[in-house]
């Protein structure tokens, strides 16, 4: 008897270009949330705060199986469901110090996406502004620690000579 072989060959499912550039955006709007919390978490922001505002953008631009939960030195973003690709990303957020107009900042951004001004492209553009946004220098720092200080000091019962 003579067998025959035959070749089995595995083939990818085709997936259909509407449902990967779907997955595309998706993805962006996923990384562009998970920045705006590092931005958010690395100067001083509320978790609350944090978590909140990658929900607002996630929602603002379609992902609805977003889950999002905030450390206080950490961000872990998930999302996908029977009708999306699974989506997973971890980031280990080092504090460095307050830098409150970077929070004001992407409080803003998240504030004028909810109103629809930006496309996510923008908003990624936007938040590498924000980013990039110069850090206050060393004068101004003992500055502003100077004067507060000395109103902390007048307000607590000191004279101005002990402020």
């Amino acid at each position: 008897m003579e067998e025959t072989a035959t070749a089995v060959t595995s083939q990818k499912p085709q997936i259909p270009q509407k449902e990967t550039a779907e997955n595309t955006q998706r993805s962006l709007v996923l990384e562009c949330a998970m920045q705006a919390g590092n931005i958010l978490l690395q100067n001083g922001a509320e978790i609350f705060r944090v978590e909140e505002t990658i929900t607002r953008m996630c929602d603002h631009f379609g992902v609805e199986s977003e889950s999002a939960f905030i450390l206080s030195n950490g961000i872990f973003i998930t999302a996908g469901n029977e009708k999306e690709s699974v989506y997973a990303q971890v980031r280990h957020i080092p504090v460095r110090g307050a830098q409150l107009d970077r929070v004001a900042a992407v409080n803003q951004l998240s504030r004028e996406i909810v109103e629809g001004r930006y496309t996510i492209e923008e908003v990624r553009e936007q938040l590498n502004q924000i980013e990039n946004m110069p850090r206050k220098t060393k004068q101004m720092q003992i500055l502003a620690s100077a004067v507060g200080s000395a109103c902390f000091c007048i307000m607590f019962g000191g004279s101005f000579r002990d402020s």
